[in-house]
């Protein structure tokens, strides 16, 4: 799915520049160009930082819970 119309950034895209690291929307604009233009996809780049980080933040839950058993 194209996230930014005027720079033709897709979805994708977005997710590997966060899996490089990019942790923020100035970021993404900067390295993918993606709100660089108009910026009517910031919200949307923003929703997709802000899913990645509350994924990782439960990865990391469910895998501290497990360890917590495992030493039980």
């Amino acid at each position: 799915m194209y996230v930014c119309i005027c720079n033709a950034i897709t979805e994708k895209e977005i997710h590997s520049a966060i899996d490089r690291g990019v942790s923020d929307v100035d970021e993404i604009a900067d390295q993918l160009g993606a709100g660089a233009c108009c910026g009517s996809c910031r919200e949307t780049t923003r929703s997709i930082l802000e899913s990645r980080r509350y994924d990782e933040s439960c990865l990391l839950y469910t895998s501290d819970a497990a360890d917590e058993e495992d030493s039980v």
